[in-house]
């Protein structure tokens, strides 16, 4: 995921529209969505502001930083590469965003539904 992805992807997430940030920045919704499709690049001082209204570390926000995650998901995720991985869509990393979360979100609840029937 590149930085455009990665601004949109964060942004989608926290319920923002692109004008909520784009007026938080001081800046034209015009000019955050150029950043957010890779048209222009956001210098250093843009990039500290975009992670701070965004909630997020400039690393994360760059991609050098991966989020922490719960032990919860550490083993969700464990149980993903486990037990799909001989199955998993080669084309997965390649789909939009928004198809890898929906797919992750039904893996995500077979696996609570698995996790619950083990603890029953």
């Amino acid at each position: 995921m590149n930085l455009g992805e990665r601004m949109a992807f964060i942004r989608k997430k926290k319920g923002l529209t692109q004008q909520d940030v784009a007026d938080k920045l001081g800046i034209s919704r015009g000019t955050y969505a150029h950043y957010e499709i890779n048209k222009r690049e956001p210098d250093l001082d843009m990039l500290k502001r975009i992670a701070s209204v965004l909630g997020v570390t400039i690393s994360h926000l760059i991609g050098d930083d991966p989020p922490s995650v719960s032990s919860e998901e550490s083993e969700f995720l464990e149980w993903v590469r486990s037990n799909l991985e001989d199955v998993f869509f080669y084309e997965f990393h390649g789909s939009p965003e928004e198809m890898k979360q929906e797919l992750m979100d039904t893996l995500r609840a077979l696996w609570k539904i698995k996790k619950k029937r083990r603890n029953v």
